[in-house]
């Protein structure tokens, strides 16, 4: 989740006051200062990656996130309309949790702003903006390559980040 504080100054100030014997100045001004607290951007897992029934090919396993049902799925909630910015760290390393294996994962992510996977567009790195509906809504399905060459049975964990940010 992210905040975003800004401060408006309307206006400069200080104040000075000098006395001398023949001369007296004095100079007033004011400041307004104005706080606004953006929403938070919430995010709700409605699914989980899902490999379980899932073949590697040439060590590999490929989960399109535009069309496939294994794909993960994801709804960020913010303002109603605002722009946001996407990013993630797509290359990732998964240790095994009680071993020396690891898997390599290059994720992919597609998202819309309507619930609707097969019309989802891809979120890469270009650093372009996407708006939330006029619910506060923006979907996002996450998919990509996992590579099993040097995983060995067992459980692993690691780390996947995505920040959004109002722009």
């Amino acid at each position: 989740m992210k905040y975003l504080i800004s401060f408006t100054a309307l206006f400069l100030v200080f104040s000075i006051n000098s006395t001398a014997q023949t001369n007296s100045r004095s100079v007033n001004a004011e400041i307004n200062i104005e706080a606004t607290v953006i929403q938070a951007i919430e995010m709700v897992t409605v699914q989980n990656i899902q490999l379980a029934n899932l073949e590697p090919v040439n060590n590999e396993i490929f989960i399109p996130p535009a069309t496939s049902g294994n794909a993960g799925h994801m709804i960020a909630s913010g303002n109603p309309n605002a722009e946001i910015r996407i990013t993630f760290q797509p290359n990732q390393i998964l240790n095994q949790i009680n071993g020396d294996g690891l898997i390599r994962v290059i994720y992919q992510l597609t998202g819309n702003d309507i619930d609707e996977q097969l019309t989802s567009e891809v979120l890469g790195a270009e650093n372009r903006s996407f708006s939330f509906n006029a619910d506060g809504d923006f979907y996002i399905w996450v998919g990509g390559r996992v590579f099993v060459e040097q995983a060995k049975p067992g459980s692993y964990e690691g780390e996947f980040t995505i920040e959004i940010d109002y722009i």
